[in-house]
């Protein structure tokens, strides 16, 4: 029964090709209230403004940030978030702001570890070295903050200590890399936060909408990062419930190639 989440009739397909690694996935899809479903390990979100809620051309619907830092999501902490030797973390971005921003990020006062921002009108990565000792930024050249929906990821490989690979790409193409003094990654006992930085002193908030969060403890080559740009909800399948909605209930219905979801609600006449 459709009770709380927008994603009645639909489950990972753990057998999908862009399931492997995958740690967390975020659609943001649910359309109201304050929680948002992780259809990998039901490691739900609560979001601290329950009407911010927006329509969306790409991602179907989507979670709306004002730009304070009490308007965020909080994602509880799980080992299965600690990525230390490669990684990838990719998200569905609209924003008009040329401000420094920040949309997700593990950077807390208790423990910096990753964070996805936006500035100067680009994607900018960030990642810290183990034991909190030094940090890198990658900024990327392609403009992210033209009002439109951009699909962004980053890439982390650890190639040897105090050497890794950061890669940055915009809508499945590339954008920029850097062979960076860094690595592994920070691992913190934290959670995830949606909508700013939680370190003090750099509490940045996110101006914009967020949806489609995944997060790999793998470093995906170009062509999968490609595929989820063009196809937003690549990996789920239909359940084998039939769907069972009360009146007023809404449902989705997916294509079989995982592209643009279709929205249906019962009405009784």
């Amino acid at each position: 029964m459709y009770k709380n989440y927008n994603f009645p009739g639909m489950l990972l397909d753990r057998t999908h090709p862009l399931s492997r690694g995958l740690v967390g996935y975020w659609p943001i899809n649910e359309g109201a209230g304050a929680g948002i479903m992780d259809l990998v390990s039901s490691n739900n979100g609560l979001g601290s403004n329950t009407s911010l809620w927006t329509g969306a051309n790409v991602p179907s619907r989507a979670m709306k940030f004002v730009g304070t830092t009490t308007d965020f999501i909080s994602v509880p902490y799980k080992s299965s978030m600690d990525l230390l030797n490669s990684a990838t973390v990719c998200a569905w971005i609209n924003t008009t702001s040329g401000a420094t921003i920040c949309p997700l990020a593990r950077d807390v006062a208790t423990g910096r570890s990753w964070a996805f921002q936006f500035g100067a009108n680009v994607m900018q990565t960030l990642v810290f070295n183990t034991g909190g000792g030094g940090s890198t930024l990658l900024a990327g050249a392609i403009p992210v903050n033209n009002g439109k929906w951009n699909h962004c990821a980053f890439t982390y490989q650890f190639v040897t200590n105090g050497t890794s690979i950061l890669t940055n790409y915009v809508n499945g193409q590339f954008d920029s890399v850097s062979v960076i003094a860094v690595g592994p990654i920070n691992i913190v006992n934290s959670g995830l936060f949606f909508g700013k930085r939680e370190f003090v002193g750099a509490e940045e908030a996110y101006v914009g909408s967020v949806a489609g969060v995944r997060i790999y403890n793998r470093a995906l080559p170009q062509n999968e990062i490609m595929q989820l740009a063009n196809l937003p909800f690549a990996g789920l399948k239909y359940s084998a419930t039939p769907l069972q909605l009360k009146k007023g209930h809404t449902a989705l219905a997916m294509p079989e190639n995982g592209g643009q979801i279709a929205r249906f609600t019962y009405r009784q006449r």
